[in-house]
């Protein structure tokens, strides 16, 4: 048996992560010949060597190409829900901190369809640690931002309802998203307490609930290796139709981990969770790039890209793109979601997208 020391295994996370931040500068140096063509996404061919290493994997295509007109589809009644949405935004105190995380914890609702965020990131000194902050695309308003933690042997990060405020006391702080070692397996938890640390002899006047998991999600490397696009698998609660979730996650045992049952598909996960998968780009000769189709959405080429759509365990994929996350500049991507995902839920997967990955990337 092989054991490592924790400062080893801290050592290695930060060579990972300079590998990683090494990648992106470069990537910043080349021409991404994408931008010149027409507005599309995809994966960008590992044969051109004006290709950076953050963009080699997904290109860009909003061409509505046959193959994809599925996907427009499920976007293009936005102008019907439009009036609904703004109405279901006015409608929230924005001054009212619980109003507001109800908002974002909750799914979105389906009157509104899809509501479009997007997510700017900020490296500043520490470019090991950015911090990312997502706004809703109306209004430009602010809704939440986290930060990798420094001196942790995964990946960890803290979701805050404040700017600048990622501290683990925090009344901001409304959930965490963390990961295993080679960044493969992410884990979503709301803001409560590790139920391993809770006692309820000693903390039976303790306000603080025990937390819940929220989601999971699960990267590997598909048949192209690390030089294709990544295959991506997630899963979130189940939605009753009244509101709520049908079963609470606050497991003791690690093999009642949301994460454990989703990846051996128990009885549990097959009753109370809900399936996702990243859709599957295909090759387009006359670009030289696996192209997706983001509806004019998303503009640059980027291995982080990806559209989730649900998929039911016996009857396969479905059309509906429930969330998608894309890169529109050096710093800033798009975030969209719809029922039954949360924002918060939605924030915390395209983290999971941003964090490196030694395993597949």
């Amino acid at each position: 048996k092989i054991t490592r020391s924790p400062s080893r295994l801290s050592n290695m996370v930060k060579n990972a992560d300079r590998i990683s931040e090494q990648k992106e500068i470069a990537s910043q140096k080349s021409k991404l010949s994408v931008t010149n063509e027409t507005p599309s996404l995809g994966n960008t061919s590992t044969t051109d060597s004006s290709k950076d290493a953050d963009t080699n994997d997904l290109g860009v295509n909003e061409n509505n190409e046959a193959e994809s007109a599925g996907i427009a589809k499920n976007f293009d009644d936005e102008d019907a829900k439009a009036s609904a949405m703004k109405e279901f935004l006015e409608a929230i105190d924005w001054d009212n901190v619980k109003e507001v995380k109800k908002f974002l914890m909750e799914p979105v609702p389906k009157s509104v369809g899809i509501l479009q965020c997007y997510m700017k990131r900020n490296k500043g000194k520490s470019k090991l640690h950015p911090e990312y902050r997502v706004y809703l695309r109306e209004n430009d308003r602010f809704l939440m931002s986290s930060k990798k933690r420094a001196r942790k042997q995964v990946s960890n990060y803290l979701i805050s309802m404040g700017r600048n405020d990622h501290h683990r006391g925090s009344d901001n702080i409304i959930g965490k998203l963390k990961a295993n070692f080679v960044g493969t397996e992410f884990q979503i938890f709301d803001g409560g307490k590790n139920p391993r640390e809770y006692d309820p002899f000693f903390d039976e006047k303790n306000e603080d609930t025990v937390r819940s998991e929220l989601g999971a999600i699960l990267y590997s490397s598909n048949k192209w290796g690390s030089k294709g696009p990544r295959k991506m698998q997630v899963c979130i609660n189940r939605v009753k139709e009244g509101g709520g979730y049908t079963k609470m996650w606050q497991p003791v045992h690690k093999d009642e981990e949301m994460l454990q049952c989703f990846k051996y598909k128990s009885d549990s996960a097959l009753r109370h969770l809900l399936f996702f998968e990243n859709r599957q780009p295909k090759w387009n000769e006359e670009m030289g790039a696996y192209v997706l189709n983001f509806n004019n959405r998303v503009k640059l080429a980027s291995v982080k890209n990806f559209q989730l759509v649900e998929k039911d365990p016996e009857d396969g994929e479905t059309d509906k793109v429930t969330m998608q996350f894309g890169r529109n500049g050096k710093d800033e991507f798009v975030v969209d979601a719809q029922w039954p995902m949360s924002l918060f839920q939605a924030f915390a997967i395209a983290l999971s997208s941003c964090d490196s990955k030694i395993a597949c990337d």
